[in-house]
């Protein structure tokens, strides 16, 4: 699968991502399998801070520890803002 590929998946898991962890963890897998591929995809870190925002609800010990630097590190990373 391309990069895009991961991302449409993702956003598919996205939209259930308040229905179940499963799906929460999917699209999260997803949009960093894409960043895997291309480190460069924009579209990819951007959606990355969504279910990194939103898997603290389903999994506080697993996710809530970085959250707050990964979701901020994808968002400059989103903008161009590489510092």
């Amino acid at each position: 699968m391309t990069a895009y590929d991961h991302v449409l998946k993702g956003l598919e898991h996205h939209r259930h991502s308040g229905i179940t962890c499963e799906e929460a963890e999917e699209a999260l897998e997803n949009f960093e399998k894409a960043i895997e591929i291309d480190p460069n995809y924009i579209r990819a870190h951007a959606w990355r801070a969504c279910p990194l925002s939103g898997n603290v609800s389903w999994k506080p010990d697993k996710y809530s520890e970085n959250r707050l630097d990964d979701c901020t590190a994808s968002a400059k990373k989103a903008s161009g803002n590489r510092s």
